[in-house]
C-alpha cells in the first residue's frame, strides 16, 4: 500500500517537517479545555488549562504546548488527519506500513537517531481500529542545545477513521529534553489528552 502523503503525521517529530497551511502568529493561552476543536473528522478538546498554548490549527490538525520550566525542555501533544488512497489495503496493510516507513525513518542516520521504537498490535479505542506506538530517538541538531543531545519521547495511537475508512487520525504527545522532575506529571497529561479524542462523519 502506498501512502498518499510524503510526511507521514505519525512521523511529525521524527522529521520536523510539518509546515502548517495556516500557521497561528504567536502561541495563543488555552482558556477553555471543555470546548472541543473541530478538524476533518473528529473533535479534539485542549489538553488543560495551566500553562498550555495553542500554537498550530489547520482543518487537518492542532498542537498545544506546554510552557517549559526547564531550559531546552519542552512537551507537546498534537491531533492530526491524514489521507490515504481508498482500497489501497486493509487496516492491518496500513499500520505494518507505518511499522516500515518509522523503522526506515530511524536508521541511525541524520538529527533523529532511534534509541526505542515499538508500535503496536491493533486494538479498538474511539470506536475505531487504532494501533500504539512509542519511540525515542536522539536528537543530534536541537536548537540552543549546542553540542548537547537531547532525548526526544513519544506515545500515541494511530487510528484508521470508522466512518470514513480513506482517513487516518495521528492523536501523540511528545516531550524532548527529558527526563526532568515533572516528566512523570506531563506524561500522565499526555496521556490524558489521548482520551479526549472522539470522531465525527
Amino acid at each position: 500500500m502506498k501512502l498518499c502523503q510524503p510526511g507521514l503525521w505519525l512521523l511529525l517529530f521524527w522529521i520536523f517537517g510539518f509546515k502548517p497551511v495556516v500557521a497561528q502568529p504567536r502561541p495563543i493561552p488555552v482558556v477553555d479545555d471543555q470546548t472541543p476543536i473541530e478538524i476533518v473528522g473528529a473533535l479534539v478538546k485542549p489538553p488543560g488549562l495551566v500553562n498550555w498554548f495553542l500554537v498550530e490549527r489547520t482543518k487537518h490538525g492542532v498542537i498545544f504546548f506546554k510552557r517549559p520550566e526547564v531550559p531546552l525542555h519542552s512537551f507537546y501533544v498534537a491531533a492530526m488527519v491524514g489521507e490515504f488512497p481508498l482500497g489501497a489495503g486493509t487496516p492491518a496493510d496500513f499500520f505494518e506500513q507505518l511499522r516500515n516507513e518509522t523503522k526506515a525513518r530511524s536508521d541511525g542516520k541524520g538529527r533523529f537517531r532511534a534509541v526505542r521504537f515499538e508500535f503496536g498490535e491493533e486494538v479498538r479505542k474511539f470506536g475505531a481500529r487504532c494501533a500504539r506506538y512509542g519511540f525515542e530517538s536522539e536528537d543530534h541538531a536541537a536548537r540552543g542545545a549546542g553540542d548537547k543531545v537531547l532525548i526526544l519521547a513519544a506515545a500515541g495511537y494511530v487510528c484508521i477513521h470508522p466512518q470514513r475508512p480513506n482517513l487516518y487520525l495521528d492523536v501523540h504527545y511528545s516531550e524532548r529534553g527529558g527526563p526532568q522532575p515533572k516528566s512523570d506529571e506531563l506524561r500522565l497529561e499526555g496521556e490524558d489528552f489521548l482520551e479526549k479524542i472522539s470522531f465525527i462523519p
